[in-house]
This record gives C-alpha cells, structure tokens and sequence, in this order.
C-alpha cells in the first residue's frame, strides 16, 4: 500500500491515490500477490498544525472496511474528528448489521428506529484512539485479509512509535502531570 498527501485549502489530505486533483483517496484492497482482494479498505488523514503551530496533528481520520471497491457494501468504519460539529465522542466506529437487543432498546427509549450502523460506539477518545495498526491487526485475526509473514513485529513497530507520540504529545499538554509522575517514580 502507497499512501500519498496533498496539501488542500482544508488541510493536508493523506490517503491512497490522491494528488493535487483527486483529493479523495481510494480504496486498498486486501491481497497478497495476484489472489482476488477479500475486501477493501479505505482510509483518509486530513493533517493540520496543532494549536501552537508547532506540530502536525490528525484533524480527522477514518478507516473503513468495504466488500467492493466502489464502497457500496459498507462493513465498518472508524472515524475520528478533533473537532466534531456533532454530539458523538470524537473517535468512534460504526458497524452495518443487525443488533435486535439495541433496536429494541432505543425504540423502547422512544427513538425512531436504527439500525446497527446508526449507533456511534466511543473508542478511546482523542489521545488513545484506534490507529490504522489496530484495524489490520483485527483483520488479520479474525482472518478477514492475509498478511506476510513479518507482520506482528511491522505492526508493533508503528504501533510503539504512535504511542511515543502521543505520550509526548499529552506531555506537552499537561506537564504538571507528567512532571509529578516522575518525581513519584524517584526519576527527577
């Protein structure tokens, strides 16, 4: 997989196949070798500076599992919004299916009818949110795409190398707490 990024008047948009005039990306699909995908995953950054203007963060994401490659047949999607215009945690995935346990308990609540997809599950919130690391794990675990041989160790790589980051990034933050972490451990 190739991602590339193109900067838009919006932010710098990260995905497979955009360029400065298709700022959508397209889908990956999940195969190794010549064999016919199993599926197709989307996924797409849009990178801003943060508010000191230092560093580039993640403004939105989302990462989205589709049957086809025209994303007709939705499975999931995970997305997140640094700043969402709408009620819902800012990470959160949604899932097509059923669930008549859920259904039933909205309509009891009063709610129109919804579907499965139409619920907004929280998943970790702004700092520790879902990575795309996490979403391949879970399909290579549950056998929903294949993978090379190496692929544990590359993903626990990127996925050490995220968590650093965002340690970091929480630091800058909230300096206090981290300084009186250290001192509780003795290190400062």
């Amino acid at each position: 997989m190739r991602l590339s990024a193109v900067i838009t008047p919006y932010g710098t948009v990260v995905g497979c196949g955009v360029t400065k005039r298709q700022f959508e990306p397209q889908c990956v699909p999940l195969t190794l070798g010549q064999r016919d995908p199993s599926a197709y995953l989307w996924l797409a950054y849009i990178l801003q500076l943060d508010a000191e203007n230092r560093y580039l963060a993640v403004a939105k994401s989302g990462y989205a599992l589709y049957l086809d490659a025209d994303r007709d047949q939705l499975v999931f999607h995970y997305d997140y919004e640094r700043e969402p215009a709408h009620p819902y945690q800012p990470a959160h995935v949604q899932v097509v299916g059923e669930a008549a346990a859920l259904t039933a308990l909205a309509e009891q609540r009063g709610q129109p009818r919804k579907q499965l997809r139409d619920f907004h599950f929280p998943v970790g919130g702004r700092r520790y949110r879902p990575i795309l690391e996490d979403v391949i794990e879970f399909l290579v675990l549950e056998d929903l795409a294949d993978a090379r041989s190496d692929w544990r160790e590359v993903i626990q790589e990127a996925r050490d190398e995220w968590e650093r980051r965002q340690l970091r990034a929480a630091v800058r933050r909230d300096p206090e707490a981290a300084l009186a972490q250290l001192s509780e451990d003795g290190l400062i």
